[in-house]
C-alpha cells in the first residue's frame, strides 16, 4: 500500500505541474527551472522497483548529467559547470549505492546482456571519453570540476567491472579502457585536488583482472 501511495502522490504532483515539468526537462544547471527537473528525478527514484531497477534509473540520470555538461561547455557557461559536475557525481553515487545493494543480494549474476551492472560499466567508460573531450575544450578554471567528474566515472567503471567478475560474469564482451585514455587520466587526476570520493559503502578502484584495467600507477579514485 505504501508503494501505491507513493506512486499516486507522484502522479498527482506531476499532473498538477505538467507544463512546467515538461519545460524543465530541457533545462541545464543554473537555469531557473533546473531545480524542478532535479525534484522530478528524485520523485522518479522513489518509484517501486528493486535495487537493479533503481540503479538503472540512477544511471540514466548520470547520462543526462554528462549531456548537460556537454551543453554547458558548448554554451560557454563556465560558472555552471561546477554544479553540473557535482550533480554528475551525485547521480553516480546513487547508482553505485544501488549496485552495491544489488551485489549484496546476489542480483549481479547471469551474463552481460540485460545486466544493469554491465550497462553501468559501459556507460561510465563512455562518460570518461566524453568528459575528456569537454576537459580539453573548457577554460582552465573549469577543468578541476570536469576532472572530478571523470574520477567518479572511473571508479564507477572499475567497481562495476569488478562486481561482474566476482559474480562470475564473462566480461570479455565489454570494452576495456584504452591505454592512452588511462595515461591521460593519470596526468589529469594527478594535477587536481583530491575529491571527497564516493561514500564508504561504494568501493572503487580497479581490480587486477579487469580487462583493460590500469597498471598500478594509474589512479582509480583517491581518498
Amino acid at each position: 500500500m505504501k508503494r501505491v501511495a507513493i506512486v499516486a502522490v507522484i502522479v498527482l504532483i506531476l499532473s498538477g505541474i505538467g507544463g512546467a515539468t515538461y519545460a524543465a526537462q530541457g533545462s541545464l544547471p543554473g537555469d531557473t527551472l533546473y531545480p524542478l527537473k532535479a525534484a522530478t528525478e528524485q520523485l522518479t527514484l522513489r518509484l517501486p522497483g528493486d535495487d537493479a531497477a533503481r540503479a538503472e534509473r540512477g544511471q540514466s540520470f548520470a547520462d543526462r548529467r554528462v549531456e548537460e555538461i556537454v551543453d554547458l561547455a558548448a554554451q560557454g557557461r563556465v560558472p555552471d559547470l561546477d554544479l553540473a559536475a557535482e550533480k554528475y557525481e551525485n547521480a553516480m553515487n546513487i547508482t553505485m549505492a544501488r549496485i552495491e545493494a544489488a551485489i549484496a543480494k546476489g542480483l549481479v549474476a547471469g551474463n552481460v546482456t540485460g545486466n544493469v551492472t554491465a550497462r553501468v560499466a559501459e556507460a561510465t567508460l563512455k562518460h570518461v571519453e566524453v568528459l575528456l573531450e569537454v576537459f580539453d575544450r573548457v577554460p582552465e578554471q573549469a577543468q578541476p570540476a570536469i576532472a572530478r567528474a571523470m574520477e567518479r566515472a572511473v571508479t564507477g567503471h572499475y567497481r562495476a567491472m569488478e562486481a561482474l567478475i566476482e559474480a562470475g560474469v564473462d566480461v570479455s564482451q565489454l570494452p576495456g579502457m584504452p591505454d592512452e585514455v588511462r595515461e591521460r587520466l593519470d596526468d589529469i587526476l594527478d594535477g587536481i585536488p583530491p575529491s571527497p570520493g564516493p561514500p564508504d559503502d561504494v568501493p572503487g578502484g580497479p581490480p587486477d583482472d579487469v580487462p583493460g584495467g590500469p597498471p598500478d600507477d594509474v589512479p582509480s579514485g583517491r581518498p
